[in-house]
């Protein structure tokens, strides 16, 4: 919790600097994908993009989505089999 804290201080002096910066989009989206939000880490990815000018700064955007659909599918299945298993041991109300 303490280097969560630390970073979005960091991320937040940043932005007072240069918001618009590549690299600080970039370390919110990794800061909100470290912290589980992964909908809020795609969303600043989605802005990364239209900022991004490099082969090196597409690629790190890249990776990280990559990375997050990953735990998104994965989040998934996991519901799908509690589901699964909940239905089949009748662990529902009507």
């Amino acid at each position: 919790d303490k280097k969560f804290s630390e970073a979005e201080k960091e991320i937040l002096a940043a932005q007072q600097i240069d918001k618009a910066h590549p690299r600080v989009i970039l370390a919110q989206a990794r800061f909100s994908a470290a912290k589980g939000e992964l909908s809020t880490a795609l969303a600043h990815l989605n802005r990364y993009d239209t900022v991004a000018g490099t082969t090196e700064e597409f690629t790190a955007g890249d990776q990280l989505r990559t990375n997050i659909l990953y735990d998104l599918r994965q989040q998934k299945d996991s519901l799908k089999q509690q589901l699964a298993s909940a239905s089949s041991q009748k662990w529902f109300s009507r």
